[in-house]
């Protein structure tokens, strides 16, 4: 604060440290144009207090205690008494070096934001336009099979086109799935279900692949203690439904054992279903579903859920895969309020696992 007399009537200890004063008496007390490097600017700063106008980021060359300057924004009102005197004036000074680089933060993170959009509206396009015609050669791929006997090498043909039709959908529609959860358009219901359903359901898309690989596909609940196919033919879904959106608790543990099925030569791949009462509401239960499989194993589990990250650099050529499955996994599984991970060592038992808190409901709504 500057009194009438020019002199500084009082400063907080950042501005004492901005100008590298370690003592107040160094500062307060003093007059204030000893510390303008350009007396004009003062000068013009004070005949617009004067005035009655108001500063907002004044720019303005203070000297320091070491002899060197600081350039610095000033924001400054004046307080009058009843009579309309001048009693004072308040400042407020911040370091302009400091400032500026928040502004370019400021500016470089809205550039970013712009950039994500652009690229997320872009791949949202893309992709969409790549999968009208990508399902017409899956499509005329499986008629054409149908339709006329076949050399064994003209039917392999047949087959490879429909089966790369098959992987590059399944990469547009990761791709597609990955840019809504960047943008945040991604929508996640909150829709009555059966938790022990979802999990009976997922076995039974997957079998078929299991099977075909001479694989045991088990869906457990409660570590084992029943099977939920006993669940549902018993008809006991008491403890069952909840509030929440099956379809992308589909998509995580279908990527799961998909994965789980392509990394196993042989043995069981298992669905498990643990459910534990909440600790902080009587409406509320903690839900972990987890896949378990006696397959390869991974040494390393750190990077597993990033993009287009894979245990090893081997693993794309030996078993396909674009390493974009886990990380959608992850992003579904937080937007969901819950969390992924895994367990696993090489050669071993991987268990992968989603968990999330969720509202339990009375099966009559």
């Amino acid at each position: 604060m500057i009194g009438i007399d020019g002199a500084i009537i009082w400063a907080n200890n950042a501005e004492l440290k901005l100008l590298g004063y370690g003592e107040r008496n160094e500062y307060v007390g003093k007059n204030a144009s000893q510390f303008y490097a350009d007396y004009n600017s003062y000068s013009n700063m004070f005949q617009k207090l004067n005035s009655g106008e108001g500063i907002h980021d004044y720019p303005i060359r203070l000297k320091c205690k070491n002899g060197t300057t600081k350039d610095v924004l000033i924001d400054s009102t004046v307080a009058w008494d009843d009579d309309g005197k001048f009693l004072y004036t308040r400042c407020f000074t911040r370091d302009m070096t400091a400032t500026d680089k928040i502004n370019e933060l400021r500016i470089a993170e809205k550039a970013k934001c712009q950039t994500l959009k652009y690229k997320t509206n872009f791949l949202a396009t893309v992709t969409h336009e790549i999968r009208t015609p990508l399902n017409g050669i899956i499509g005329m791929a499986s008629l054409l099979l149908e339709t006329a006997p076949f050399t064994p090498l003209q039917k392999e043909y047949v087959e490879t086109i429909a089966t790369t039709g098959d992987f590059l959908l399944t990469l547009v529609n990761d791709i597609l799935d990955l840019s809504k959860v960047d943008s945040g358009k991604m929508v996640i219901e909150s829709i009555p279900f059966n938790i022990v359903k979802v999990v009976e359901d997922v076995r039974k898309m997957s079998i078929s692949g299991a099977e075909q690989k001479g694989l045991n596909l088990l869906s457990l609940v409660d570590n084992n203690l029943q099977s939920v196919e006993n669940i549902l033919t018993s008809n006991d879904f008491s403890e069952s439904i909840y509030l929440g959106d099956p379809f992308r608790l589909k998509q995580i543990l279908i990527n799961y054992v998909n994965n789980a099925v392509k990394f196993t030569a042989h043995g069981t791949v298992s669905i498990g279903i643990d459910i534990k009462k909440s600790k902080f509401a009587e409406d509320i239960d903690e839900v972990t579903l987890t896949v378990e499989d006696t397959g390869i194993g991974v040494a390393s589990t750190v990077d597993l859920f990033e993009p287009f990250s894979q245990a090893d650099n081997t693993i794309s050529r030996r078993y396909g895969g674009t390493g974009l499955g886990l990380s959608i996994c992850r992003k579904l599984g937080r937007l969901m309020g819950g969390e992924t991970g895994v367990r696993s060592t090489l050669g071993q038992v991987g268990i992968f696992t989603t968990s999330s808190v969720s509202p339990s409901i009375s099966p009559t709504l």
